[in-house]
């Protein structure tokens, strides 16, 4: 695995006149052939610096050609600062060196401010470079609240420790970091499959002038929107591919359940749950979660309505109503305890429309809703619904008919209120269906208690029934030849007997008249042996078939 580093010191000696001569500019980024030539044709005032970039640059992988390292450098790091803001320089670490000239005074160089900026803004892990004077003043820093969720991928790095060392520190916090961390493991093919996506969309769509994708793309009344959404399927669609699913697969199960950490998950779970970034158009949308007026509202209104809002929803904006999740909050507590008591408040939530406790259905938690610097937790009741109406905005006499039907609902239209989020999908459709059941639901009648007694019993029954008659399973019969079968007796033509010695005709006549009378419908006749007679001659015995 070959991994990028980049080092920002103000000592590498960009600024020379050789460097000026070779063309090499020191507000760029520098790469290896640059800092290559610097090392060959440079004066360096920092030994220790010029070692550190030699041995990177010299390392190879175990087949002794390929470099173990991408090397990139910087003289300042508010150049480092605006290679991110152009959005295509990202590197997995950064040594950073932490003394420049004028740091100390209120117009220079800031290394804390610029060293939270990075944070904040990028993903890498973070190197201080720094000689061990300044160790104690940095960790004193480092130990500042605002760092604490930094300190995964914070270290410092000792100028007085051995080059080969300071970059064997490096490469066993980078595979530490590829092994155990998410980002640092996803970053590269995520950036990667970002750029292809991007390229892609771009090639696909290279015949379409600005009018095409206006007419054919931006579709109803959203907007930006539609061409948001456009966008975020094609990199959804391209981002799942096999080298994602490959890194999924190397992820290692856990030999024992982790400790949670609890600050964490929230975090992640907010990410989830809902979209926080601006939207940039300033409309009002189904999902949106809105601080007005000193109360917190989920918008419930359809997007189809909000995009023609006086003229389908004559300015009225449809919510349920979320109550603070906190142990203040003594308004929620009375409505929950109603008819329930305290500790019939079970904690333990399986969904996100999991049911709280002995709660009637309906009443749901949104947890970590983020409102600003916190993260906070909400009760939303769907019964306590809430309507506001919104007066009509500035100018509205001027609007032509059309005009006024068409106008969207904005939030500048909307005295005081602030979108803090939008619930995700697929979260967002669940919740609203389950509002709308819960008002408009149809129920039935309850059993009496003897009724409920009998089903009970009924369906105890048959458990005891049910496991009483599943035996263990029975091995395989054994399957053995099959005897030869009896012989089934066949129907066969009576035997005719002999012809009996001619009688008088008298004689004949007498037996006829002592034959039985027919019955209509008679049993159908069963073969069976004739009868004895004394003029029938003796049956001859014969053999079995």
């Amino acid at each position: 695995m070959r991994y990028s580093v980049c080092v920002i010191d103000n000592d590498i000696p960009a600024a020379g006149a050789q460097a000026q001569a070779l063309q090499v500019k020191d507000s760029d980024l520098l790469n290896a052939s640059n800092l290559q030539l610097l090392l060959q044709k440079e004066q360096w005032g920092d030994q220790v610096l010029r070692n550190l970039i030699e041995k990177l640059l010299t390392q190879t992988d175990a087949d002794g050609v390929s470099p173990k390292w991408e090397v990139y450098g910087f003289t300042n790091p508010s150049f480092y600062i605006n290679a991110i803001n152009d959005g295509f320089f990202r590197s997995d670490l950064l040594v950073f060196d932490w003394e420049y000239p004028g740091a100390q005074n209120t117009s220079g160089i800031n290394p804390e401010s610029i060293l939270k900026e990075i944070l904040d803004r990028t993903f890498c892990l973070v190197f201080i470079f720094s000689k061990a004077d300044k160790k104690a003043e940095i960790e004193a820093i480092l130990a500042k609240p605002e760092f604490q969720q930094y300190k995964e991928r914070l270290q410092y790095l000792d100028k007085s420790t051995p080059e080969g060392e300071q970059t064997d520190a490096l490469l066993q916090s980078a595979e530490r970091m590829y092994a155990e961390n998410f980002s640092f493991k996803f970053a590269g093919v995520l950036r990667r499959r970002s750029v292809q996506c991007a390229d892609q969309i771009l090639s696909d769509m290279g015949r379409a002038s600005l009018n095409d994708v206006k007419n054919l793309l931006v579709v109803g009344h959203g907007g930006k929107k539609d061409f948001i959404d456009f966008l975020a399927e094609r990199f959804r669609t391209s981002i799942a591919g096999p080298n994602v699913y490959d890194l999924v697969e190397q992820i290692p199960e856990s030999a024992a359940a982790p400790a949670i950490d609890a600050t964490l998950a929230s975090k992640v779970w907010s990410y989830r749950l809902y979209f926080q970034q601006e939207t940039g158009d300033d409309l009002v949308r189904r999902g949106d979660i809105v601080a007005a007026g000193g109360e917190v509202l989920l918008i419930l209104s359809a997007d189809c309505d909000l995009v023609r809002f006086w003229l389908k929803n004559l300015g009225i904006i449809n919510a349920v109503a979320l109550h603070d999740l906190d142990q203040s909050n003594a308004t929620l507590k009375e409505m929950l305890t109603v008819c329930v008591k305290h500790d019939l408040l079970k904690p333990m939530i399986g969904s996100l429309l999991g049911r709280i406790g002995d709660l009637s259905e309906g009443p749901f938690v949104l947890p970590f809703v983020p409102t600003g610097e916190s993260l906070k937790n909400f009760v939303a009741i769907p019964k306590d619904l809430v309507s506001r109406r919104v007066p009509t905005p500035a100018g509205w006499g001027e609007f032509s008919k059309n005009a006024r039907k068409a106008h969207p609902m904005k939030y500048a239209y909307w005295d005081g209120a602030q979108r803090l989020c939008t619930v995700s999908e697929p979260f967002l459709t669940p919740i609203v269906q389950h509002v709308f059941n819960t008002i408009g639901g149809t129920g039935v009648p309850d059993y009496p208690e003897h009724m409920k007694e009998i089903l009970k019993k009924i369906l105890e029954d048959f458990s005891t029934a049910s496991a009483a008659v599943a035996p263990v399973p029975a091995p395989p019969p054994v399957v053995e030849p099959a005897p030869n079968p009896a012989p089934v007796p066949v129907e066969q033509p009576m035997p005719v007997p002999a012809a009996p010695p001619s009688q008088p005709a008298a004689a004949v006549a007498s037996a006829e008249i002592q034959q039985p009378a027919v019955v209509e419908n008679p049993a159908p006749a069963v073969a069976q042996d004739p009868p004895a007679d004394a003029t029938a001659p003796a049956a001859t015995p014969t053999e079995d078939v």
